[in-house]
Formats: structure tokens, sequence, C-alpha cells
């Protein structure tokens, strides 16, 4: 798929978001399907073709061909062409950073990259502990620290587009 460059920090951010529904359903629904006496292997089987043939229906149903929707053969006749540099500098728009100092002093720098910490921490590194801390030190069931694990795949649908929208600024 092509986005315009105004556009590419929210479908970065979309397609992270997906992500974090594919992790949700997986945690919610993988220890009921094995509940059901399927061992893991067939689990896996059954969580990765269902979303999958869904998803590539959809994919079939919605999409159309570059050329039916823009009119041409290939993405390059759609992106705009190179502006010069010094006409640039002098159309008072921002230039990217020269140099790391320049990036830290930058607000949209730290916005994003507190973003991507949380995110990725809620993502990789909170829910890497998050199921023995619930079992184990809190006593929760199986079955409930799953659902709550599940919950925090979701922060990720909401927290990625909203960390798309901030770099596409």
């Amino acid at each position: 798929l092509w986005f315009p460059i105004k556009e590419r920090g929210i479908a970065s951010g979309l397609n992270l978001g997906i992500l974090g529904v594919g992790f949700a359903l997986d945690t919610f629904f993988a220890p009921k399907i094995m509940a059901m006496g399927f061992i893991w292997s067939t689990t896996l089987v059954i969580i990765i073709t269902i979303p999958g043939i869904v998803l590539g229906l959809i994919y079939f149903l919605t999409m159309k061909d570059i050329k039916t929707k823009y009119g041409v053969d290939e993405v390059a006749k759609l992106l705009p062409e190179e502006e010069d540099s010094s006409s640039l500098e002098n159309s008072g728009k921002d230039l990217r950073p020269e140099t790391m100092a320049e990036a830290y002093r930058n607000k949209i720098f730290w916005a994003t990259a507190i973003y991507g910490f949380v995110n990725g921490w809620v993502v990789y590194g909170f829910t890497a502990f998050l199921p023995s801390m619930l079992t184990n030190d809190m006593g929760i069931a199986g079955d409930a620290a799953t659902n709550i694990i599940s919950a925090t795949y979701f922060v990720t649908f909401v927290a990625s587009p909203l960390g798309g929208i901030i770099s596409d600024k």
C-alpha cells in the first residue's frame, strides 16, 4: 500500500495498532481454544488461519488497483518532484535537524520518543512479566490473567495511531 508523505505516521500507527489487536485476540482466545481439548499447535493454526482468511477477504473486497484508483501504473508517478533545499530554506518550512543536539531541542522529538517507549513497554516489556506477576504474586487464575493481558494489548490500538498522528505533525 502507498500513503501520502503527510499520512505515513498514522498509517504506520494503524498498522502497529492492529498488531496490538492481534496480540489481544490471541491471548484471549488461545487458552479458551486449548481448554476445548486442542493441543497448542492446532490452537496456533486456528488463531492464525481464521483471522488470516477474514483479513484476506477484507483486503480482496476493499483494495483497488493503483491504476483504477489513481490512474497511473506506478507509485513513483504520484510522488511530488524533489524540491531544491534552498527553496525550502526560504519558504519558512521546518527542516529536519542537522544534528542530534538540534533534535534533542525539538518538542516533537521528545513526544515521539516518549510515545515509542510507552508503546514498546506495553507491548513487549509489560506483558513479559505481567503473566507471572498476576498468577504467582497476586494469585489470579490463569484465565483471568490472560483476559487482563489481552486488555493491555488493546492499549496499542489507541496509542499507536495517536503516535502516528504526532509524528505526522
